[in-house]
């Protein structure tokens, strides 16, 4: 009982409070179109807004009628007006508002009840106090409805908020998941990744992913992407290689490498490789020098290197021994070197003129490997001691056909023989035998000799000029076989007239080489001498006498009475 007493007690001084601070007019005791105004002493008072008649006896909590201005009727205009419903609000709401005020003075504030729908009453005074019951919400002295919470509408480990009328459910701290199904433990609150990794929750499972610009092993360590800071020069690009530290923790470190077609430092700068178009031709090489392409035939070709380059014909060595090969065009030339004579596409021996055995002025020509000395043209002479120039050579006193005759350092012209005329005049000597006469044969050719007609076989031919000469056999040595030489375009055994009478030949390489054969001394392309009695035995010593055998060999015997003759 003292329990109901203190609420009540309670009731009155809250329903005090709000009488005290905010009036009567906070209850909406008015009708429509009606102004409510408290605030000098707290009562209500209703007034008509403008434009509405005012209710009889100045009592307006029916409301205020519309243009009414009979004095007569206005009590039978309201009654109609509340009966006909043209008021605006429900003709109800009227009532229980005037019923409201009226048992407030009778003492049962909450008969009939003030408050909004689902809204409890309590009587605080002479006053009613308005609340919603528990679990429900909202303002009482409109409506309260039920808290959406109360049926709990979530799932296990999750909290409910109402948010109007609306259940608003949220996992507790610490777990994840659907809140209105079930909220499970988030496994990253036990932080099971490394440093720089970030957990995500993923079916309940935690998930370690390392934070951005970061690698490595989320679950032990991610470490600085080492690219990230950019190390390279110019034109590079960064790659990360693995590296393994001493404390077991995988890392990567930065390695730079020129772009496609750059070359250089990579942690500097990486320049445009010339080369990387390939600007050289077929079968070179190209190569940077200074940011320049250099092209270069590769070994075995030649050619222009920025077009094409062929393959070189002296690479297969189509040369003799000791000879030397020149490319020219798609052909090559075999040449002896310097020092050295012979067949060049065959063999090439040592040059017996490379120490000019000849006098001066004198060409020295090798023939078999022995040196030929002969005066070149326009010089005369004793071609082993000196030439000296022939007067003869340019010489512009003699006229056509004439010939100069060398006497001493002066010329002698003279007419050749057919002709006739003066041989120092500008018109010399006249007639051509080849002009007047067609006495060569097929394949030959007419020239003045001496005045005379004379048939000469075409060059690479032979035969009787007279009548038809055909083309040669050969032209050089390596046409024919290795123990034969060419020879006026035949091939022929080089042994033929080379040596000298006693002498031996042996053809090698197309070469006659000559021997004095044994028993025989001296020059065998000149003549060959048997070795005399005393040339033999010369070999045995003093006291001895000496016997030549069968085979030039000396046989030596001492004489009687003296011992130990000289052992050959």
């Amino acid at each position: 009982m003292m329990q109901v007493i203190r609420l009540l007690a309670t009731y009155q001084t809250i329903s005090f409070f709000i009488l005290s601070t905010y009036g009567e007019c906070q209850y909406n005791p008015c009708g429509v179109n009606t102004i409510c105004d408290d605030s000098r002493t707290g009562t209500a008072v209703c007034r008509c807004q403008p434009g509405y008649d005012h209710a009889p006896h100045g009592n307006t909590i029916d409301g205020c009628p519309i243009n009414i201005r009979s004095s007569n009727n206005r009590h039978s205009s309201l009654s109609n007006i509340l009966s006909s419903g043209r008021i605006d609000s429900p003709r109800s709401s009227i009532h229980n508002r005037l019923k409201s005020r009226t048992n407030i003075r009778s003492g049962n504030p909450c008969n009939p009840n003030p408050c909004g729908n689902d809204a409890q009453c309590e009587p605080v005074g002479e006053r009613p106090l308005c609340t919603c019951p528990e679990s429900y919400s909202g303002d009482p002295y409109t409506h309260c409805e039920a808290d959406p919470c109360t049926i709990n509408p979530c799932g296990i480990n999750s909290d409910c908020e109402s948010n109007g009328n609306r259940a608003i459910c949220k996992c507790l701290p610490g777990f994840e998941g659907d809140p209105y199904v079930r909220c499970n433990d988030n496994p990253c609150n036990k932080s099971p990744c490394g440093a720089n990794a970030v957990c995500e929750n993923v079916n309940a499972r935690a998930s370690c992913k390392c934070r951005p610009n970061y690698e490595g092993d989320p679950f032990v360590q991610c470490t600085l992407d080492p690219c990230l800071i950019s190390p390279c020069g110019i034109n590079a690009d960064c790659e990360k290689s693995p590296s393994n530290s001493r404390t077991g923790i995988s890392s990567t470190r930065a390695i730079c490498k020129c772009r496609e077609g750059y070359e250089g430092d990579p942690f500097e700068r990486c320049n445009l490789n010339p080369c990387h178009d390939n600007p050289c031709g077929a079968n070179a090489d190209c190569s940077a020098r200074s940011s320049s392409a250099v092209c270069r035939c590769i070994e075995g070709y030649i050619g222009d290197p920025f077009s094409n380059c062929e393959l070189d014909p002296c690479s297969n060595n189509p040369c003799g021994q000791n000879a030397e090969c020149t490319s020219r065009g798609r052909s090559s030339v075999c040449k002896c070197p310097r020092g050295f004579s012979g067949d060049p596409y065959s063999y090439c021996d040592e040059d017996p003129c490379a120490n000019n055995p000849c006098g001066t002025n004198a060409e020295c020509k090798n023939r078999a490997n022995r040196p030929i000395c002969n005066c070149p043209s326009g010089f005369i002479g004793d071609p082993h001691i000196s030439c000296s120039l022939d007067p003869c050579k340019d010489n512009d006193a003699c006229g056509l056909n004439t010939e100069c005759e060398a006497s001493g350092t002066r010329s002698i012209c003279k007419c050749r023989s057919g002709y006739s005329g003066s041989p120092y005049s500008s018109s010399g000597c006249r007639s051509d035998p080849c002009s007047t006469v067609d006495i060569c044969g097929i394949n030959a050719e007419c020239r003045n000799q001496n005045d005379r007609p004379v048939c000469e076989c075409l060059p690479n031919h032979k035969g009787d000029p007279y009548i038809q000469c055909f083309r040669g056999e050969c032209v050089s040595n390596s046409e024919c076989s290795s123990n034969e030489a060419c020879k006026d375009y035949s091939c022929i055994n080089p042994c033929l007239d080379s040596c000298s009478t006693k002498a031996e030949c042996q053809v090698q390489n197309h070469v006659a080489i000559c021997r004095c054969p044994r028993g025989y001394t001296g020059d065998p392309f000149q003549n060959c001498r048997q070795f005399t009695t005393e040339e033999i035995c010369s070999a045995c010593g003093a006291n001895t006498d000496c016997e030549v055998s069968n085979d030039d060999q000396p046989i030596c015997k001492c004489k009687t009475s003296v011992h130990s003759p000289k052992t050959i």
